[in-house]
């Protein structure tokens, strides 16, 4: 596998799918959905998780090494990282001047960096079958109706994402809408790798 395909658009894709569709991923969710809390942490891990599946057994993916949350080695740890991803997770429930302050100091961080790398943000759109069922009702009040609303707040920051897109979960109890949708950036490096293949 090519440096540039770790980051390639349908690497990513790959492994959000196998995220989103996850039995133990969807419970862990449905759970989550009960009171959310900042679970990027767990999301990183699980996404890492994710993402090894499809570039094993040329790559090691890590997390957290120099506060970057995921790190691309060939082969065994600890060689020279080949490529990058900032990560965020949200749910559609969050975006705000907070969310895109978070979104814009990521694409600038790895602004900074030689090394290819890709800031990409998850959101879950989740939403109740019947919205007067007592289960989640702080679901009703979402931010983010649809991925145009989505795209809407990117623009209002001036964040034009490099790859994006949506991938639906399996259904699940209690909800007419479970999927994810990504946007990612990509930094110079990055580009300079995808122009030259």
């Amino acid at each position: 596998m090519q440096v540039r395909s770790l980051l390639a658009s349908s690497t990513i894709r790959a492994a959000v799918r196998d995220f989103g569709r996850s039995p133990g991923t969807l419970r862990r969710l449905r759970w989550w959905l009960h009171a959310p809390h900042s679970a990027e942490r767990w999301f990183q891990v699980e996404f890492g998780f994710a993402l090894q599946q499809h570039v094993t057994p040329d790559y090691v993916v890590g997390c957290e090494d120099e506060h970057k949350d995921l790190v691309f080695y060939p082969a065994l740890p600890k060689n020279p990282v080949a490529a990058v991803i900032e990560l965020k997770w949200f749910g559609s429930w969050w975006l705000g001047d907070k969310i895109r302050k978070q979104l814009r100091a990521d694409v600038d961080k790895i602004g900074s960096y030689r090394t290819p790398a890709l800031a990409l943000a998850v959101w879950l759109f989740a939403k109740r079958a019947r919205p007067q069922d007592p289960m989640y009702p702080w679901l009703d009040k979402q931010r983010l109706e649809s991925v145009p609303d989505l795209d809407r707040h990117l623009r209002e920051a001036q964040l034009e994402p490099d790859i994006q897109f949506r991938v639906d979960c399996p259904p699940q109890p209690g909800f007419s809408t479970f999927s994810l949708v990504a946007v990612g950036f990509y930094n110079g490096a990055a580009q300079s790798l995808r122009r030259r293949h």
